[in-house]
């Protein structure tokens, strides 16, 4: 057995509580009933206590370390807020605390700029919740959302933080943002092609600030702040305009580009390249182009779609090779919302 005296929190006291969780109605396939059941209890099984966290219980991923993480935070949020018995909101408002100062606890931050989902997070749990007294406070009050957003807008990489395990390496370009694989959640992606991670502008992280801006702007006009809504409105215009600069017409897919040598595609398609559709920043054309990557089996089709690199790829591993072949979870989670926007529901199905 692990050593576990060391670690700052414990799985929740509380029992799984049946009675709060979406009940699946699918009387042609029953198997799917038990899985649904299965992923709702798996999910409790991640909610833990801790008398060192400003809010608990909360939501947390699998490493069982004195670490929390944003964008698995986030993501389990988007499936656990249909239980109101979860801590949702608890999970989010620990990252506030932490991050902008107001508390101490001994459990950090493992990745400061992870992607920065909390805005769209907040956006999606208000549209299910309502709660527009949450809303008015992450807006109007503690401005948490503008504070992250502008987090990821100022700043230099390298910089290290006593709230965070990890340095930032997040940096804002004129021209787009420098990141690198373990912040962005692709640890080992193959993008950069050859080149170093900091040599590259990431066109996923230019998508998510552009998402974060919508994001807010839709949660401020919810709760009655025009001048907030038109400022990020503004925000998120410039991004979407900037994103069309990564948009490669010969490949038809968005690209991360390189930071010198005439900024040139770095043409490894991954499922970040849907990101900027998610984010409402492509055309309907372009997302027509780029979906048919997801079709053809020697890119991002096959059996297991959305594998983590192209099967075309010189990096692609076929037996995953971590972020260099995987089929992960939040990617093809990202991609399939994608298509949802722009309704091709068929394929997203």
């Amino acid at each position: 057995m692990p050593d576990t005296s060391s670690l700052l929190f414990r799985s929740v006291a509380l029992p799984f509580p049946a009675e709060t969780v979406p009940q699946p109605v699918c009387d042609g396939e029953p198997g799917f009933v038990r899985l649904g059941e299965f992923a709702w209890r798996q999910a409790w099984d991640h909610v833990f206590e801790s008398d060192r966290l400003p809010h608990s219980p909360y939501l947390n991923e699998g490493c069982r370390t004195n670490r929390i993480w944003i964008w698995d935070s986030c993501l389990m949020a988007h499936f656990a807020r249909y239980s109101p018995a979860f801590p949702v909101e608890q999970t989010l408002d620990n990252f506030y605390d932490v991050m902008e100062n107001r508390c101490s606890s001994g459990i950090q931050v493992h990745h400061p700029d992870n992607p920065p989902l909390f805005a769209w997070t907040e956006l999606l749990l208000y549209r299910i919740s309502g709660a527009a007294e949450r809303a008015d406070r992450l807006i109007n009050r503690t401005r948490s959302l503008e504070r992250c957003y502008d987090w990821f807008e100022n700043g230099d990489s390298g910089q290290l933080f006593d709230w965070a395990a990890m340095p930032r390496l997040a940096k804002r370009l004129r021209l787009g943002y420098m990141w690198s694989g373990l912040p962005s959640g692709m640890d080992n992606t193959p993008r950069g092609a050859g080149n170093h991670y900091d040599g590259i502008l990431w066109l996923d992280l230019l998508a998510q600030q552009g998402l974060a801006a919508l994001s807010i702007a839709r949660l401020a006009e919810a709760v009655g702040n025009p001048e907030c809504a038109a400022r990020f409105l503004l925000r998120y215009e410039q991004k979407k305009e900037l994103m069309q600069q990564y948009w490669d017409e010969a490949s038809g897919c968005y690209f991360d580009r390189l930071i010198s040598h005439g900024r040139e595609f770095c043409r490894v398609l991954t499922p970040a390249s849907f990101w900027p559709f998610l984010a409402e920043m492509g055309t309907p054309e372009q997302l027509e182009t780029a979906a048919r990557t997801l079709t053809d089996d020697r890119m991002l089709g096959g059996v297991a779609p959305c594998p983590s690199v192209s099967r075309s790829d010189p990096a692609f591993d076929p037996a995953g090779g971590y972020w260099r072949g995987g089929v992960w979870v939040p990617t093809a989670y990202i991609v399939i919302k994608a298509l949802e926007k722009y309704g091709c529901f068929d394929l997203a199905r």
